[in-house]
């Protein structure tokens, strides 16, 4: 998953008109990524009223982004992934026999200064036990994740504010998606 990844970002780099290995240099010693295997069990019993949406769906994970690099996700041909869409609305994404589903995460939409933006994206209870294998393809924690690389890769002159990935990502998880398996981290200077 991992090389997929860098290849992935080969290839997006040359159709930005950048140098192919732009990004190269974030993953190649100790990169923060991580291989998860999801269960999203259905509700037992009846599901709180604020898992209860619109036209009667029943969400198991909300709506969000994801604040690493690059997702790269196996399915298994389960249903219940949704995208919001750029007209506002959410979509299913449909299941392809051996494909993966790739989101974009916040911290590629921030060193790209907004050119790609981060997929915001939620599962739906489908009434029956559903599994997914996501790679969340993460910069070593030291990369500096202020740059707008798009900027640097065109020779552009542009200030900012120098931040570590690992920083960054910790603030984000803790402070500003509150997410529980992460309320007991330490502060981050």
């Amino acid at each position: 998953m991992h090389n997929t990844g860098v290849e992935i970002m080969r290839l997006a780099s040359l159709g930005l008109g950048i140098p192919e290995n732009t990004f190269d240099y974030m993953f190649a010693s100790k990169p923060c990524s991580t291989f998860r295997i999801m269960h999203y069990p259905p509700w037992d019993g009846s599901p709180p009223d604020n898992a209860k949406i619109e036209d009667g769906k029943v969400l198991i994970t909300p709506d969000h982004t994801d604040t690493n690099f690059l997702t790269l996700l196996a399915r298994f041909g389960y249903k219940g992934l949704e995208v919001l869409t750029q007209d506002n609305e959410w979509a299913e994404i449909e299941t392809r026999p051996g494909s993966l589903v790739m989101n974009i995460g916040d911290t590629l939409s921030r060193m790209m200064g907004g050119r790609f933006k981060a997929t915001r994206h939620r599962v739906i209870d489908i009434g029956v036990d559903r599994y997914s294998v996501p790679f969340f393809m993460s910069p070593n924690f030291e990369v500096d994740v202020g740059i707008d690389l798009m900027s640097k890769a065109l020779g552009e002159k542009k200030e900012y504010t120098p931040e570590k990935y690992g920083h960054y990502a910790l603030r984000r998880i803790k402070y500003e998606k509150k997410y529980f398996e992460y309320r007991d981290l330490p502060d981050i200077k």
